[in-house]
């Protein structure tokens, strides 16, 4: 079932329902949300009026399908972001010693989403791609605990250790990319070599009769080839 979410109409005030693979009927306009049926009517009577915004609102009525679009982009990125950090927050629960995720780590997080680490301009990144690189990094990250803890050093707590890693995944990002993309072009290369190999049709191969042998059966194959 596909999951449902809510945003609260600005004109009547009551929920729109969001399919997150079927979003329709909403509007997004200036930042706020409306079921398209509220906004022609909230646009209809505003651009109506003497008010000093009634050309700002027959504009927007006019074009309602851009701001239909919008609301389409906006909620899309939106919902893309909180299924991703949903799954982490499921990950990380799984993997750690943890009651649960601490705000400052959701806060890096959606700094790094945004295109900022250490107060510092970096490539964004979606937490997907930080979810999929802690998977991968989990057995290189274990084994670095595991020698911490041996010696005596870096963090005495899971909860301390989240962070620790997180930062060791975050360094890791472009190695994963690599690696991911070199598997994908491996894939790519098979996929093509799988579609270059002949099929031969072994039906169409007809043998006479049990008295009469194929005088040369490379003659056959190379005719079907």
């Amino acid at each position: 079932m596909a999951k449902v979410s809510y945003r609260k109409c600005n004109a009547c005030k009551q929920p729109i329902e969001i399919h997150k693979n079927n979003i329709r009927d909403v509007v997004y306009y200036k930042k706020l949300y409306y079921h398209s049926g509220c906004f022609v009517e909230i646009a209809t009577r505003r651009s109506q009026s003497k008010s000093k915004t009634a050309t700002e609102w027959k504009h927007a009525l006019e074009h309602i399908g851009e701001f239909e679009e919008e609301a389409k982009t906006v909620l899309t990125t939106r919902l893309v972001y909180k299924g991703a950090k949903d799954d982490l927050n499921d990950y990380l629960l799984a993997q750690y010693k943890i009651v649960s995720v601490a705000d400052r780590f959701w806060q890096v997080l959606s700094d790094l989403n945004n295109g900022i680490y250490k107060r510092k301009r970096c490539k964004k990144t979606p937490t997907d791609v930080v979810l999929e690189t802690w998977k991968w990094s989990q057995q290189n990250l274990d084994a670095i605990a595991r020698s911490n803890r041996l010696n005596h050093r870096g963090p005495t707590s899971d909860e301390q250790r989240l962070l620790y890693d997180f930062a060791i995944v975050v360094r890791r990002i472009p190695d994963f990319m690599a690696h991911k993309a070199k598997q994908e072009a491996a894939e790519a290369e098979m996929k093509l070599s799988k579609k270059e190999t002949v099929n031969i049709d072994y039906s169409k191969i007809k043998i006479a009769n049990n008295n009469e042998g194929l005088d040369d059966i490379s003659d056959l194959l190379d005719d079907l080839i």
